[in-house]
């Protein structure tokens, strides 16, 4: 299953893990002693290049901790400020950032006042990396170290192979770390993949089992009851689009404060650093200062060690989560009962697709707070617009931290599932704790119920939706040198998008020619300002005339042995991140599975892998493959739309980015698609002939 993107549209037609590492110095001690400058050594060999005026350099001899068994498990009943639990399920793709943020910790280490009790599963195919040979279930005491490359703290508990997506693991692990290191405050961290309110935690030697939202608060209810009925001061989710305003409605009963990304991390995820030594140093700090040195620390990784501006990270105090959810009640009735009126509907259409989005089309989470402003401004019922004000300050209200860069610049912190696999084809969704306490899903269920039967309406002539699409071109030959210039004219109502579909004629084995898609891009359409002085773009209903040069160049993915024309898709609302989907076959194994490159617009560079199936991020490696998908069609009757591969790209020296070519000399379509938000949709299109080559 892809993302609906392209691929759905044409078929209705036709992210080194890098630790700060602070090494300014280089004539210090490696132990806990007195030392030279601000610096901090990275190896034990620093001395050798210490200036003479350094003063004395002290090379402490470790004492190893005891290897301890489950039999003589360690008791440290003395009570402290924090402890930390971190559920580190690395058993699957992820392992080695596990093992990378594992060294993030021992930067750190335990002390009187705060212990970091881990968790770690491993996989059975990747145990070589960093922490020795072992793949079981293994629970630690994080120590302090300064090697940052491979953990030294020994385990006190090794558990054999357990299943890190079964609650009862998780239980177990709370209840073991709350017994033998017991403090005033308790933050747990569940550390893998994660996809929203679906599933998090998913251990692929245990058959991909993950832990759902309803075994997540049988969980949490344990482990509140195993702590004398007090709830977590803190629960995190280091995993993807766990920000989410159902998510944080299951685990409520159970914690004060969630801490979690609206959008999906990049894989080095959280960095467990700085926020660490600032506990460390000041153990008396409370939940929402603790909670808030999480973001801000997350978001500084991304801004200057490892700089990606997708990442999103918030925290949101659970205590003041019943006005919030109150208040999305009251806006959704609202919006059930402005829908059968005209035009109401397509205001909501108009605020959902253009509210900023996580997970790209193929989760579609959207920001709760831009969707209310969004429908906010293009409502025309008073009611509504009151309901979607106080849905927005009670978001405000709830949210205590909220950083992210700047491909998402207008996330707030909580994300909701506005999609039709959530108001229709999903059996869980309505089963949550969040779902059957609010209205939000009735409002699902009659948005997508209205879309459907206007659909079917139009479809059968009833008037709307897009009316008519016309383009003409400026010459009907083309090259890089003599560009032309398409006009276009787009006439209806409820206009959704308006797109330049480019295909290249390919000529079949007997001499028939047939069509594939080589590029794609969305035409811009009218910029108009919010309220809160955000922008949207939208196409007004009646008549929208537009003009676009085309000079027969083509975006193209490039390896190093050449490249192919694939067409890229923007993320989302203001993104400069284009993705292609396609099929990833990792060479080492041979495994393959659906997921898309990201490139950034601006530079052309891979930004990040993403894996469908694993709802995870990939790191390539050379030998690596990725066969870009597009779409063909031929001119015969009643043909279908099919799927078409491109040859494969391989990972190598120069890994992959994006970069403009001449397209090769022969015929073409340029096609001008409109859809409305009924799904239905109208094209018109010019034969040319590209010319880059041959002369005129």
């Amino acid at each position: 299953m892809f993302r609906d993107s392209v691929l759905l549209r044409l078929s209705v037609i036709l992210v080194v893990v890098a630790a700060v590492l602070f090494a300014g110095c280089c004539c210090c001690t490696p132990g806990p002693t007195d030392y030279c400058g601000d610096g901090v050594c990275d190896s034990w060999e620093d001395s050798s290049s210490c200036p003479e005026d350094c003063g004395t350099v002290i090379f402490p001899t470790p004492t190893p901790l005891p290897q301890y068994t489950p039999s003589t498990t360690p008791l440290n009943l003395t009570e402290a400020k924090w402890t930390v639990m971190v559920y580190l399920d690395g058993d699957n793709n992820l392992e080695g950032y596990g093992l990378d943020d594992f060294n993030e910790m021992e930067a750190v280490g335990s002390t009187s006042d705060v212990n970091i009790i881990v968790q770690m599963d491993r996989t059975e195919y990747m145990d070589w990396l960093f922490g020795g040979d072992w793949s079981e279930t293994r629970r630690f005491r994080v120590e302090k170290d300064y090697d940052t490359d491979t953990i030294t703290t020994l385990h006190v508990q090794s558990l054999g192979e357990k299943n890190m997506g079964d609650p009862e693991t998780l239980i177990d692990f709370a209840d073991w770390t709350m017994t033998n290191y017991p403090a005033e405050h308790y933050a747990l961290i569940i550390w893998d993949h994660g996809a929203g309110w679906p599933i998090v935690a998913i251990d692929d030697d245990n058959g991909e089992d993950g832990i759902t939202m309803d075994e997540l608060s049988y969980a949490l209810g344990e482990i509140k009851e195993k702590n004398n009925d007090e709830k977590l001061d803190i629960i995190g989710f280091d995993a993807c689009l766990m920000a989410m305003l159902e998510v944080a409605y299951q685990v409520q009963p159970y914690a004060d404060v969630m801490v979690s990304s609206e959008e999906s991390e990049p894989a080095d995820g959280w960095d467990y650093t700085p926020f660490l030594q600032a506990l460390s140093a000041d153990p008396d700090m409370g939940s929402h200062e603790l909670a808030t040195r999480i973001t801000e620390s997350y978001l500084d990784y991304y801004q200057v060690v490892n700089k990606d501006e997708s990442v999103t990270l918030s925290a949101v105090d659970l205590n003041k989560l019943d006005k919030l959810t109150t208040s999305v009640d009251a806006f959704s009735l609202a919006l059930v009962d402005a829908m059968p009126e005209e035009g109401n509907w397509r205001q909501m259409a108009q605020a959902t697709t253009y509210s900023e989005k996580y997970g790209g089309d193929y989760y579609g989470y959207l920001d709760l707070k831009d969707f209310a402003n969004m429908v906010s401004y293009f409502t025309n019922e008073s009611s509504v617009k009151q309901a979607a004000l106080n849905v927005s300050m009670a978001v405000d209200e709830v949210v205590i931290s909220n950083v992210h860069g700047t491909e998402h610049k207008y996330s707030h912190g909580l994300s909701i599932d506005a999609t039709e696999y959530a108001a229709v084809q999903s059996s869980d969704y309505p089963d949550l704790e969040f779902s059957r306490a609010n209205s939000w899903s009735s409002f699902l269920r009659q948005y997508y119920g209205v879309k459907e039967e206007r659909q079917e309406e139009i479809a059968m002539g009833a008037p709307g939706g897009i009316e008519k699409v016309e383009m003409d071109v400026s010459d009907e030959i083309v090259s890089y040198d003599y560009p032309i210039e398409i006009a276009a004219n787009v006439s209806g109502t409820d206009i959704k998008e308006v797109d330049l579909m480019v295909f290249q004629e390919v000529m079949d084995s007997s001499g028939e020619p047939w069509y594939l898609l080589i590029d794609y891009a969305e035409f811009d359409a009218p910029v108009y300002q919010l309220e809160d002085g955000s922008t949207v773009d939208y196409w007004v209903d009646g008549n929208n005339e537009f003009y676009a040069d085309w000079d027969a160049t083509g975006l193209a993915t490039v390896d190093d042995e050449g490249y192919v024309f694939t067409p890229l898709l923007p993320e989302g609302r203001g993104s400069d991140l284009y993705f292609v989907d396609g099929t990833y076959t990792v060479n080492a194994t041979g495994e393959q599975f659906e997921g898309s490159l990201v490139f950034s617009g601006d530079s052309g560079e891979l930004k990040y892998i993403w894996n469908y199936d694993e709802v995870s991020e990939v790191i390539p490696e050379k030998g690596d493959t990725f066969s870009a998908l597009t779409l063909g069609f031929d001119l015969e009757e009643d043909s279908d739309i099919f799927d078409v591969e491109y040859e494969e790209l391989v990972y190598g020296e120069e890994g992959w980015y994006i970069d403009w070519y001449l397209l090769e000399d022969g015929y073409y379509i340029l096609a001008i698609y409109a859809e409305d938000f009924y799904d239905n949709s109208e094209v018109d299109f010019e034969y040319v002939y590209v010319a880059n080559e041959e002369p005129w």
